[in-house]
């Protein structure tokens, strides 16, 4: 057999993946297997070798993702009937893709499993293929113009010298052409000019590579359609061979939308600090500054907006006496005589009314249209001005030109409206400002105490506890002064709760709680619960000798309260075990201060409980 036969006995194979190194490792599993490997970086080229050449086995890496690769297995099947296709996943990507193997007895979807027993899943399917004959199909071109059209993004296909050789029907949709009139246009000519220099080279570079990349790489583009305008795109673009032709595909999205979107929402946020600004300075206004707080407010939203004109029409005597403050511009005079009835009807019984041009108006609306022409206005929307939650008058904001409102206006408009509410409860109440300011000194009073304190014993929790314990630490150590923490817990506490209940168990805690909070009294001291039934006492200033004395009363009064414990393992009573640590004239980390004082209290839990230990005894 000479060296053609033999070349053309051996079994196509193709392969596809997402890097030059992954392609590398399949060549070298296939190796001495009696197949003859073409590989492709790119699906797009892959789709057309595929058509051309029907191989026997086609292997792809699902990691590759230039075209979604459900589409191009499915593409597969049609073109190369024959063909076994082979979708090598990873473990988490397996159940992504399992279902494809149901879909037909072309497809075997294997797990790249770290032990490499695919591989020989591979070979097993190549050593039943063996048989299989070459059938060169002819090039089908709408293959691949059948997997763009269904694609969502815009694809345009781009030779060489620049000229478009295909786009796909979102192209098309986008920039409002039809193939005839795009197919052999200039990139460029669809190019705005600001980038037509930019995208030149990038074109020429990747042409000059001579090789499909080995991944896509993003870029943004700005793109004329029929009529002029500027479509933002973003998107990939990457070369591919086909025929012995380099190509570059561009995959884009418009990003109108979202620029749009982004603009709507830098516009929204800024609308919403103008309107938290005029919020804060009418809460800290004075009665005086209060109403030309408000006019300044209306004439920076009336500009920002884009009205032309803003007002208040009040139907209640206490808005009528700030109207001069509630409109802008001011007019020189103001006109009493106006009273829109069928306008204030309307806002009042549907929440807000809008029109785009005052020609739509009814002919009830006369004294509104006549209103609005008189200020030479074409549109206007008005929502209700409610004060604790009455109708008291209309808002409304007018232009002077055709007008589309939507819901985002009239949202806009209603918080206008809330502010104005705001301004007349906020100066109906600083009648009552000092009597306020002092119950909301108290209500803070009584909300600090509640973050500081512990719910069921009242003595400080936690936080409170840490944060006192690290002050004194260093003020301790500035001052060169003691200080002594005491850790406690109640003895076998558990098995009390075990035996009465919770309730009883909560009742217990309260009482230890009140008892250490009534021995340590001196100013600085402070009691906590540390969690459970453990409770801790801070003692500034005190020594070894003192604290241990305060130790002593302590465990002296929970002695004589005298709480029946019907599972101790000391006494019938309720005892408490105690560890003490004691700092002198020295800086010490806060979390090493704490376990100085909970090792004395482990060592005397281990010794009988009941007892006091001190830190320095059990260095000794």
């Amino acid at each position: 057999m000479n060296a053609e036969q033999e070349i053309t006995n051996k079994m196509a194979v193709m392969c596809c993946a997402a890097s030059a190194e992954k392609l590398d490792r399949l060549e070298r599993w296939l190796s001495g297997s009696n197949t003859e490997t073409t590989r492709t970086l790119s699906s797009y080229e892959l789709l057309y070798k595929a058509s051309e050449t029907s191989p026997a086995l086609i292997i792809i890496s699902s990691e590759f993702h230039d075209l979604p690769v459900d589409k191009v297995v499915h593409e597969l099947v049609k073109i190369t009937p024959d063909a076994q296709i082979v979708l090598l996943v990873t473990q988490n990507r397996l159940e992504q893709y399992s279902f494809l193997s149901n879909t037909s007895n072309q497809i075997s979807v294997i797990v790249e499993d770290p032990q490499g027993q695919f591989v020989g899943r591979i070979l097993g399917i190549i050593r039943k293929q063996h048989e299989w004959t070459i059938n060169h199909s002819s090039l089908k071109a709408d293959v691949l113009k059948g997997v763009l059209d269904v694609l969502p993004e815009a694809v345009v296909l781009i030779d060489k010298n620049m000229s478009i050789r295909y786009v796909n029907k979102r192209f098309m949709e986008l920039i409002d052409l039809t193939l005839s009139n795009i197919e052999g246009t200039p990139l460029l000519d669809i190019l705005c000019e600001s980038i037509q220099e930019e995208v030149t080279k990038l074109v020429e570079l990747s042409i000059e590579r001579g090789f499909a990349t080995e991944e896509t790489e993003k870029i943004e583009l700005l793109i004329k359609n029929s009529v002029g305008d500027i479509v933002p795109c973003r998107g990939s673009y990457q070369v591919v061979k086909i025929k012995q032709t380099m190509y570059l595909i561009f995959t884009l999205r418009d990003e109108s939308f979202q620029i749009s979107n982004e603009a709507d929402k830098a516009f929204q946020e800024r609308f919403e600090k103008l309107v938290m600004d005029l919020s804060t300075d009418i809460l800290g206004g004075s009665v005086r500054k209060i109403p030309v707080i408000m006019l300044s407010g209306l004439k920076s939203l009336n500009r920002y907006l884009g009205f032309d004109f803003i007002q208040v029409v009040s139907i209640s005597s206490y808005l009528s006496s700030f109207q001069q403050f509630l409109s802008w511009p001011q007019k020189k005079k103001n006109d009493q005589s106006f009273d829109p009835i069928w306008l204030k009807k309307t806002v009042f019984s549907e929440k807000c009314f809008k029109v785009s041009n005052i020609q739509d108006l009814p002919l009830d609306a006369m004294e509104e249209f006549d209103w609005m022409r008189t200020l030479k206005m074409k549109s206007f929307i008005a929502v209700p001005v409610n004060i604790n939650e009455k109708s008291s008058g209309i808002l409304i904001a007018s232009r002077k030109k055709q007008s589309h409102w939507d819901s985002t206006d009239i949202e806009r408009l209603e918080n206008i409206a809330k502010l104005i509410n705001s301004m007349l409860l906020r100066l109906g109440e600083l009648k009552n400002f000092r009597k306020t300011e002092k119950e909301l000194v108290n209500v803070n009073k009584r909300l600090t105490n509640l973050a500081q304190k512990d719910g069921l014993t009242g003595l400080a929790n936690r936080r409170l506890f840490d944060q006192t314990l690290s002050r004194e630490i260093r003020r301790s150590a500035r001052e060169r002064g003691t200080l002594t923490l005491i850790l406690t817990d109640i003895d076998f506490f558990k098995s009390y709760n075990d035996e009465l209940g919770h309730v009883a168990g909560d009742k217990c805690l309260k009482g230890i709680g009140a008892t250490i909070d009534a021995v340590f009294q001196r100013a600085g001291d402070l009691t906590a619960r540390y969690g459970g039934e453990e409770f801790a006492i801070i003692l500034p200033g005190s020594n070894k000798e003192t604290s241990f004395k305060e130790a002593e009363r302590l465990q002296e009064a929970i002695k004589e309260l005298n709480v029946y414990h019907p599972d101790s393992k000391v006494k019938d009573r309720v005892t408490m075990s105690m560890g003490i640590a004691t700092i002198e004239n020295s800086l010490i980390d806060m979390s090493e201060f704490i376990k100085k004082a909970d090792a004395a209290l482990y060592h005397a839990k281990n010794n009988g409980r009941n007892s006091i230990f001190h830190f320095d005894d059990l260095e000794t």
